[in-house]
């Protein structure tokens, strides 16, 4: 192989274009390898009829609050069938999206792919917020601070404010990493076993058990579910019998993410929605649990490596502690 000649057919600029046009295809053509074929995984496409589901509620939802939303009217009102295809499709194919992003996540191992995809989309609301926070803190036209006798261009209710968000924040980020991170490391040891003529076991390793093993499925579980009530309740709402109207708005009333307001009207119905929401976070956090965390199946599997917690005995015993 002429390596000079090679390494003198790169200087040419008409060479190099065809050698990156070939390095192009190339990459596609190994991208479009690795697209798996339609239809042939059934476990990724089953969250696919539940977001065709979704995507058409969020466009119903969007389509009734139009004329509150700025820019969204003339693009839900007196939609065609074909507008309505499309705009789910759109929604649709940008969460089959977003979950393969979340899973690639997921194989880097720096955390769950999904929970960082939402936090980034929480997290991106935040500049927004602490600007509103930050102008009210210096918006002195209902007065200044008054320091010592000096006046400071400051709102003192906006700053006190200010500062009760700021920590309940930082503190309330503390303590759910500390409660995520929590574990309780059990140790196990494994009895020696000889076959033929080497010897196994014999070794001590660490089994952790967090104390929250659930994560935030139990929280995204119960938004989903508030969700429909006030999903249903704007459908209702639209209804021409009046009965259905009113049934309508107080499914929204009562399910609807409560804000400030709602809670200085001081009624009963604005502590539904939290109460429910603390209700079942609690029960799926249970439920999601005993899935993940199998207290029979570690206790068999410890069983059949030969292998026990320190000061309890493998088999039911085990079993029983670890539940």
């Amino acid at each position: 192989m002429n390596w000079k000649l090679i390494w003198k057919s790169l200087y040419d600029s008409e060479m190099r274009r065809k050698i990156l046009i070939v390095l192009g295809i190339i990459v596609v053509f190994r991208i479009l390898a690795h697209i798996p074929i339609p239809l042939a995984d059934s476990q990724t496409l089953r969250p696919l009829p539940l977001a065709i589901i979704q995507s058409i509620g969020i466009i119903y939802i969007v389509k009734q609050q139009a004329g509150s939303l700025a820019g969204l009217g003339d693009i839900t009102a007196n939609s065609s069938l074909t507008q309505w295809i499309l705009m789910v499709c759109a929604l649709t194919g940008g969460s089959m999206i977003l979950m393969w992003l979340g899973e690639l996540i997921t194989e880097q191992n720096i955390g769950n792919g999904i929970s960082l995809l939402i936090t980034v989309g929480i997290v991106s609301t935040l500049p927004q917020t602490v600007a509103g926070l930050v102008s009210g803190v210096f918006n002195t036209s209902e007065g200044k601070w008054q320091l010592f006798g000096n006046e400071l261009p400051i709102n003192f209710a906006s700053f006190k404010l200010f500062l009760i968000l700021a920590t309940v924040t930082i503190a309330a980020i503390v303590i759910v990493v500390k409660l995520n991170e929590a574990a309780r490391k059990l140790t196990v040891h494994y009895a020696k076993r000889v076959q033929g003529n080497r010897t196994y076991g014999g070794v001590t390793t660490i089994l952790p058990v967090k104390l929250i093993g659930a994560g935030v499925v139990p929280i995204i579980f119960a938004v989903a579910f508030l969700s429909v009530p006030s999903f249903i309740g704007q459908i209702m709402t639209s209804s021409s019998s009046l009965r259905m109207q009113e049934i309508g708005a107080q499914l929204v009333a009562w399910f609807q993410t409560p804000t400030a307001d709602t809670f200085v009207a001081n009624s009963w119905e604005s502590y539904i929605y939290p109460i429910t929401y603390f209700l079942l976070v609690f029960v799926f956090t249970f439920f999601y649990t005993s899935i993940t965390f199998n207290a029979k199946d570690i206790a068999e599997n410890l069983q059949k490596q030969g292998g026990f917690i320190e000061n309890v005995r493998s088999g039911l015993q085990t079993e029983k502690y670890l539940s």
